[in-house]
């Protein structure tokens, strides 16, 4: 069961960059739910998180050419 009304945290309080970069992320590797979120009190779920971008762009930032020369993990391929 998804949720209607998802929890939006203000990000009044973060530092420019985070709250800049404060956005709804959905992330699925297949079928499966990454970000998947389920209330045990109301029974509800829902498949998006909401969090700043800023980290994750920096993450992949820097680990850009470890991404890059990793190839076929788990059996999935990569494209050039």
């Amino acid at each position: 069961m998804a949720s209607t009304s998802p929890i939006r945290p203000s990000p009044g309080n973060l530092v420019c960059e985070l709250r800049q970069t404060w956005a709804r992320i959905e992330i699925s590797v297949g079928a499966e739910y990454v970000t998947l979120l389920e209330d045990l009190e109301s029974g509800s779920s829902r498949r998006s998180i909401y969090c700043p971008l800023y980290p994750l762009a920096e993450w992949a930032a820097y680990n850009w050419w470890s991404l890059r020369l990793t190839r076929g993990w788990r059996g999935i391929p990569i494209s050039a």
